[in-house]
């Protein structure tokens, strides 16, 4: 579970993460995991395809937009990828969506926690989802 001291050291570090080039992202993109279904295109179908479909219309889960927090750059399995998570506002401990998505937009997947249970969405190993989870509770980790 996340800390709420964690939660501003996370955003601290985000921030100032974002003052750094990032090549990764799309050049002038809003660098927020709510820019998914207008930046990331193709993931975002992709996304929405796997999604379950009592998640569709829930915004957190779906369009990443209830608490977003900055796209980060991580290298999955020596892979470069974009992290992306949103959380129910004032329920993020319990209710959040975690993804991971190619640079490209091609690949996509991760796992929606609702009331703490984990509900994967899209294609993935055991491996992959350990790092999803490993970049989801530590913001200073960028490699898995």
């Amino acid at each position: 579970m996340k800390t709420p001291h964690l939660r501003v050291f996370a955003v601290l570090a985000s921030l100032i993460g974002l003052t750094v080039a990032t090549p990764c992202l799309a050049r002038n993109e809003a660098a927020y995991s709510s820019s998914m279904p207008h930046t990331y295109k193709k993931a975002y179908a992709i996304w929405r395809a796997h999604l379950p479909q009592r998640y569709r219309h829930i915004g957190w889960a779906a369009r990443f937009n209830g608490y977003a927090l900055p796209i980060r750059e991580v290298t999955l399995l020596g892979q470069p990828m974009l992290f992306f998570e949103s959380c129910k506002p004032h329920a993020c401990t319990i209710d959040e969506a975690d993804a991971l998505v190619s640079p490209d937009g091609d690949k996509v997947f991760g796992v929606i926690h609702q009331d703490g249970r984990p509900i994967r969405v899209g294609k993935s190993s055991d491996a992959q989802i350990a790092c999803l989870r490993a970049f989801a509770d530590s913001y200073v980790q960028s490699t898995c």
